[in-house]
């Protein structure tokens, strides 16, 4: 929508200026017929009642000077009258012109109207469907710290154990070694291995294959959300370069609206 809305903002131009002409043209013309209707008027008006008897005129004198006065009127009015009717024609030709080029106008007006809505829509949807995502991508992650932190103290318990187990197991395989002494009448031997065991330390019976490696818990991820909401500065600039910026509001309905962008504003 954001590659047609430009061509149709140029077609909307062109057919402006088509509008805007016809428009001039109509005036003007119709202003020419006024004039000529006028002219003929006048014309017509200096053509007065001339039957009144005169005297010593007789009926057939009195015929012969009718047809004379309005023979002369005729060839004055006549070409007044017909410059009116021809300019009429071309008033009427200029109407019907005048008002398929405002009906194109208004059409492809309206088209451009509604092509913005459907960008501002797409746009909107678009934010919507990231902001969606993310808040579900936040939640889950949020989840995973949780459950993170939970099995996290429950195996490091575990595993303080097994270290535990691990020495207790290492001094019983020592001890077990006593018993395996034979043939040690003055028990010296045993003594001495019994002797090993006791002195057993702590730091002695290694647990470093038993090291559990937690890694670090990495930081949470910043997700990609739209910075263009519909009608904005940064949106218009990028979508509205060319037609009236304030088509991005009044477009298809009076005031547009997306909601995902009314509630940013109200956090």
């Amino acid at each position: 929508m954001g590659l047609v809305y430009p061509k149709c903002i140029k077609a909307e131009e062109k057919l402006e200026m088509n509008k805007k002409k016809n428009d001039r043209e109509y005036k003007t013309i119709e202003s020419s017929y006024r004039t000529l209707k006028r002219l003929a008027k006048i014309e017509e008006n200096k053509c007065v009642n001339v039957c009144n008897n005169k005297k010593f005129e007789n009926y057939h004198e009195q015929l012969e000077a009718l047809s004379k006065y309005y023979a002369d009127c005729k060839e004055k009015i006549g070409p007044a009258v017909d410059k009116a009717k021809k300019e009429q024609k071309k008033v009427l030709d200029k109407v019907a012109a005048k008002k398929l080029s405002n009906a194109k106008y208004i059409a492809m007006r309206d088209k451009c109207k509604r092509i913005a809505y459907i960008m501002n829509s797409y746009k909107c949807k678009a934010i919507t469907m990231l902001d969606g995502s993310c808040s579900f991508y936040e939640e889950c992650w949020k989840r995973a710290q949780k459950k993170y932190d939970e099995d996290n103290v429950i195996i490091r318990k575990q595993e303080k154990e097994m270290k535990v187990q691990w020495r207790a197991l290492h001094r019983i395989q020592c001890f077990l070694l006593v018993l395996n002494e034979k043939n040690d009448k003055n028990q010296k031997k045993e003594k001495s291995q019994l002797d090993k065991c006791i002195a057993i330390k702590r730091a002695d019976i290694s647990t470093k294959h038993l090291d559990i490696d937690y890694k670090k818990i990495p930081k949470k991820p910043k997700c990609p959300r739209d910075p263009m909401c519909p009608c904005t500065k940064f949106y218009t600039n990028s979508y509205y370069r060319t037609g009236p910026k304030e088509r991005c509001v009044h477009n298809k309905v009076k005031n547009y609206l997306c909601p995902a962008c009314s509630k940013k504003k109200k956090r």
